[in-house]
């Protein structure tokens, strides 16, 4: 079987010119773009569960056993005391981070 050239395609495939890259000096900025406070909360929300759980300190036991006990109802009917300094202690390590 012999297969003939089609003509013009040698000159197409072996045409080592090149056109010349013009470039522009001026820039355009008239794209913006808004970020909702939902996406930048879920975002910093991820980053903290991110970040809480790569932490070598965490009890996991203990964590278990507050899962178990927020579950059955333990924690249902605190003292207005006892959810204060529950929430302090919650509080104080983000306040030093500030």
């Amino acid at each position: 079987m012999l297969i003939d050239k089609i003509k013009g395609i040698g000159s197409v495939l072996n045409s080592n010119k090149s056109a010349p890259i013009k470039s522009s000096n001026s820039v355009h900025s008239n794209d913006n773009i808004e970020i909702s406070k939902d996406a930048i909360l879920k975002a910093e929300l991820s980053n903290l569960k991110t970040l809480a759980l790569s932490s070598e300190s965490i009890n996991f036991s203990k964590l278990e056993e507050i899962k178990s006990k927020l579950q059955n109802g333990f924690y249902d009917n605190l003292s207005e005391d006892v959810l204060k300094k529950t929430a302090d202690k919650m509080v104080n390590p983000f306040k030093e981070i500030e």
